[in-house]
């Protein structure tokens, strides 16, 4: 990631990129965090809290090299929404159960996450042209 931001920098910009890989394992970790605090792990707050901070910074770094920030914005407003949504649902469950909702969701969340690569390697292969190469039929042996 550090090396994609230097390249943003080189280059001036962040054009040509998706923040899907940023905002949604934002998603992920926030729900992992949401279960630590309720667990009493201090293991997993601490690493979530961390990729949290450092996820910010990325995503901070990204939106100032982006030109057009609109989807930027529209996906960290649907990220703050689902969260909102996830952590009312999971704080309406009774308290003997809401931890084990909330670890149950972060894992339906870290399956989700995984949604940014597959959208980046589909993106990929729809910008890629593929042509047949044409070999000539040659003889190896006589």
């Amino acid at each position: 990631m550090m090396l994609q931001v230097l390249n943003w920098r080189k280059r001036g910009t962040a054009d040509g990129f998706s923040s899907i890989n940023l905002v949604l394992p934002v998603l992920m970790m926030g729900c992992w965090l949401r279960h630590g605090y309720m667990t009493n792990d201090f293991t997993n707050i601490f690493i979530n809290g961390i990729n949290l901070i450092v996820f910010a910074g990325y995503i901070i770094a990204f939106a100032f090299y982006q030109p057009c920030r609109r989807y930027l914005c529209l996906q960290l407003f649907a990220l703050f929404f689902t969260l909102f949504c996830i952590f009312s649902y999971v704080s309406w469950q009774p308290n003997d159960i809401a931890a084990d909702v909330m670890g149950s969701i972060a894992a339906v969340m870290q399956i989700i996450s995984l949604g940014g690569q597959i959208y980046e390697i589909v993106s990929l292969f729809s910008h890629v042209k593929f042509e047949r190469l044409k070999i000539k039929n040659t003889k190896v042996y006589d």
